[in-house]
């Protein structure tokens, strides 16, 4: 659905192809899309969670993304650097299900010249529906005695793993895309903001199995922020709202949940601000959503239904 994102600002500008929402998962690579053309077979979609980050490894900043996927038969993350010359990947961790094999590691890898450190403990990782650990883990990145780019919220662990100090700049998380999959309603959290300081609770219900006049609402928070009645007439569209006396604007394209039926997707944006999501189609089909400001966070949710 989603072909195109742009962005106007050039000096954090998240690559286009990697944001392009692929709607099948190669299970080599999360963000490269299967080709199943040989034998005509039409993979399923996997869950997944990529955060985009900028940070700075050897003193040049660097466009870093952490991955996560999870099927019925894996469950995985991968950290890949942008611009790198032997490929971007740096490693790939497999999460076994069986007692904390792979989910503690250590390592080293080579970034143009520069070492680069990886440290993760996902021993006491806690999860909920998706790929992601919400709490009790870490990943840690550390360039020149630096760790320069800390996921999770272990801190104390992670510095003392690595025996690194932290960064004296602070990574920036330049926009998070998850892909989920539901049979009706969708329970997501996101951040808003490149902050990190709180996450949101979101929640999108749909009534399109078996309704004449479809509807759907948007919750952020427990508090319903957005109602869409005639679906089928109003099934692209955005709306500015306020969360904690913040503006957000959403912007949602359910076009083939109500005329595709099952396994159908729906692409949804919410970007903190009140940046305009400029909406084109190319022959009716192609959709580019532009993000007047990309160095804003956004987080992208590509929802795929199953019913």
């Amino acid at each position: 659905m989603l072909k195109k994102l742009k962005s106007r600002n050039t000096s954090r500008r998240v690559d286009e192809q990697s944001l392009s929402i692929a709607p099948h998962i190669n299970s080599a690579n999360p963000d490269i899309p299967s080709d199943d053309s040989a034998n005509n077979t039409k993979p399923s979609p996997q869950c997944s969670v990529v955060s985009f980050y900028e940070t700075k490894i050897g003193g040049v900043p660097r466009q870093v993304t952490i991955s996560w996927t999870r099927s019925l038969i894996s469950h995985s993350f991968s950290i890949s650097v942008e611009g790198r010359e032997n490929g971007p990947l740096l490693c790939r961790v497999e999460l076994k299900p069986w007692p904390f094999r792979g989910r503690k590691g250590f390592r080293e890898e080579e970034v143009d010249g520069d070492h680069v450190k990886i440290f993760w403990d996902m021993r006491s990782a806690k999860f909920l529906e998706g790929p992601e650990p919400i709490s009790s883990y870490y990943i840690a990145l550390v360039s020149q005695d630096e760790v320069v780019l800390l996921v999770g919220d272990s801190h104390k662990s992670a510095y003392k793993k690595s025996k690194s100090r932290p960064s004296l700049e602070d990574s920036i998380l330049l926009c998070k895309r998850e892909s989920a999959l539901s049979k009706r309603n969708f329970t997501t959290r996101a951040w808003f903001n490149s902050g990190r300081r709180k996450e949101h609770d979101i929640v999108i219900e749909n009534s399109i199995p078996g309704s004449k006049d479809p509807e759907m609402r948007i919750s952020i928070d427990g508090k319903v922020l957005i109602s869409v009645k005639n679906l089928h007439w109003k099934f692209r569209g955005s709306e500015m709202v306020f969360v904690e006396q913040l503006p957000v604007q959403v912007f949602w394209d359910v076009h083939d949940w109500v005329f595709n039926g099952p396994w159908s997707q729906a692409f949804f944006v919410f970007k903190q601000g009140n940046a305009e999501l400029l909406k084109e189609y190319d022959d009716g089909e192609e959709m580019l959503c532009d993000c007047d400001n990309l160095s804003g966070f956004c987080f992208f949710l590509n929802a795929w239904r199953t019913e």
